[in-house]
C-alpha cells in the first residue's frame, strides 16, 4: 500500500470516531430504561413483637412533684421531709458553740415550673405528714394526715393581685416569671405552725394539695412543684442561747432528706395495649421489621410513625403529653438502653408530638431521619421505646392498638423512591 492509501484510510477512521458534541444525545440510546419514581404507602405489618412495660421512674426519682385535683381523674398530694437541724450551731467566729433552744419561724420557697393558667383561685395548702414519709407511702397512708386542717392555705391568686405580689398579714409572696410561665411561692410559717420538736431535731414532713375556685373559671387545680436540685427550698430562724445571756435568731437552711408525691387511683395494670406515660413511668417497645423495599430504597423522603389511641388519653387538661419516640442503642427488652441524648437537635434519635388530654385522634410522629440511620447502618437495632417527657412527671396515659389489633395496629407511612433499575445501553 502506497503512503497516499495509507493517509487516506487514517483520515477516514479518525473522522469515524469524532463526535459532535455540541449535539445533544436522543434517547433511548443514551438514556437508561425506565423513571424515577417516588413511592406513597401505609404499611401496617411492619413493626412486631411490640411490648408495655412499666417502672422507668418512680414518683420520688421525678424531677416534679405533682399536686392535682381533678375530680373522677386523679388526685395528687406533693410530699417531701426535711433533713435534721444541728442542736448546737456557732455564733460569729466564736468556736465555742451555742444551743438551739427553739424556732421562731420558718420559710419555704417553692418553684411551680407549670400550672394549669386558665384556672382561677389557685390555692396550695399545707398539711403535716407523719416523718415516717418515704418511698412506700401510699395515698391510704397518708389519707388522715390529709383529712386534718391544713397549717396553712396559700390563696397563690389572690396573693399574685396584691401590690407586691406580697401578703403582709401572713408573710407569704410569689414572684411569677412571664417569660418562663413559672412561680416562685414564698411561705411564711411561725412557731405555732411549724413548732421547734428536740427529740426530732427539728425534722419536719409536709404535703400540699391544690385546689382552684370551680367557680372562677373552667381550668384544672394541677401543679407541678420543683423537687430534687429545684425542689423546696428550707430555712429556719432558729433561737440560739448565746452563752446563756441571751436568746438570738439565727437563719438555718435545712436539706431535703425525700421529695415525691402520692396519688389515687393508681394507674391500672399494663394489658395487651402500649401503655404510654403515668408513674411510675410506662414505656413501650416496638420493633421494626428489615424489609428490602424500604430499608434498601434509593432514598427516604418521609416517614410517620401511626398510632391510634384505643382509650381517651386521660390527666389534667392543661398537661399536653409530650411523646417522644427514641430509638434504643440494643434491645435488651424491657432493659433496652436509650440510644444517644434525648433532645439535642439530632432527628435520628428521636421523633416527638404533643397528645392532647381526652383526644381519641390518631396520633402522628416523624421519624424519617430515624429510619435514614437505620438504612445507612444495617448493625442498628430497629427499635424504638415510645415514652414521655419528662418521665414520672406525668399522671396523664395512653394507650395504643398493638400490633395484635389488624384493624388499628400501629403502621408506618412512608414516601421513598425505590432504587433505580439501570440497564444495559
Amino acid at each position: 500500500m502506497n503512503r497516499r492509501v495509507l493517509l487516506v484510510a487514517l483520515l477516514a477512521a479518525v473522522s469515524a470516531c469524532t463526535e459532535d458534541l455540541t449535539t445533544p444525545g436522543v434517547c433511548p440510546d443514551f438514556c437508561p430504561p425506565g423513571a424515577i419514581t417516588a413511592v406513597d404507602t401505609l404499611i401496617g405489618d411492619l413493626i412486631g413483637r411490640d411490648s408495655a412495660f412499666r417502672g422507668y421512674v418512680q414518683p420520688y426519682e421525678a424531677a416534679v412533684m405533682l399536686a392535682a385535683d381533678l375530680p373522677g381523674v386523679i388526685d395528687s398530694r406533693a410530699t417531701f421531709r426535711t433533713t435534721a437541724l444541728a442542736s448546737r450551731i456557732r455564733l460569729g467566729t466564736d468556736t465555742v458553740t451555742s444551743a438551739v433552744v427553739g424556732v421562731d419561724s420558718m420559710r419555704i420557697i417553692l418553684t411551680v415550673p407549670r400550672r394549669d393558667t386558665s384556672a382561677r383561685g389557685l390555692a396550695l395548702a399545707i398539711y403535716r405528714l407523719p416523718l415516717a414519709l418515704d418511698s412506700t407511702t401510699t395515698f391510704a397512708d397518708l389519707a388522715p394526715a390529709f383529712a386534718a386542717a391544713p397549717i396553712r392555705v396559700v390563696q397563690v391568686d389572690s396573693i399574685i393581685a396584691l401590690p407586691g405580689r406580697k401578703d403582709t398579714v401572713t408573710g407569704d409572696s410569689v414572684k411569677v416569671d412571664s417569660a418562663a410561665g413559672s412561680l416562685s411561692v414564698l411561705i411564711s410559717l411561725d412557731s405555732a405552725e411549724v413548732g421547734y420538736t428536740a427529740t426530732d431535731s427539728a425534722r419536719l414532713a409536709l404535703g400540699i394539695r391544690a385546689s382552684v375556685d370551680p367557680g372562677a373559671g373552667s381550668g384544672d387545680a394541677s401543679v407541678t412543684i420543683g423537687a430534687g436540685d429545684n425542689g423546696p427550698i428550707i430555712t429556719w430562724f432558729a433561737k440560739v442561747d448565746s452563752l446563756g445571756f441571751q436568746t438570738v435568731k439565727r437563719g438555718l437552711g435545712a436539706g431535703i432528706a425525700f421529695d415525691g408525691y402520692v396519688y389515687d387511683p393508681p394507674a391500672a395494670p399494663i394489658d395487651s395495649t402500649l401503655a404510654v406515660g403515668s408513674a411510675p413511668s410506662t414505656r413501650s417497645l416496638l420493633r421494626f421489621d428489615r424489609t428490602a423495599a424500604l430499608f434498601d430504597s434509593a432514598q427516604i423522603v418521609r416517614a410517620t410513625l401511626v398510632l391510634v389511641p384505643v382509650v381517651a388519653t386521660a390527666g389534667s387538661g392543661a398537661d399536653s403529653l409530650h411523646l417522644v419516640a427514641q430509638r434504643i442503642a440494643a434491645d435488651l427488652g424491657s432493659k433496652s438502653p436509650l440510644a444517644g441524648p434525648s433532645f439535642a437537635g439530632d432527628g435520628s434519635y428521636f421523633g416527638a408530638t404533643y397528645v392532647h388530654p381526652g383526644s381519641l385522634d390518631t396520633v402522628r410522629v416523624d421519624i424519617t431521619d430515624m429510619l435514614r440511620r437505620w438504612q445507612a447502618d444495617t448493625t442498628a437495632p430497629t427499635a424504638l421505646f415510645l415514652r414521655t417527657d419528662p418521665e414520672g412527671g406525668v399522671l396523664g396515659e395512653i394507650r395504643f392498638a398493638p400490633s395484635a389489633d389488624a384493624a388499628r395496629r400501629p403502621a408506618l407511612l412512608v414516601t421513598y423512591v425505590p432504587r433505580f433499575p439501570f440497564g444495559v445501553p
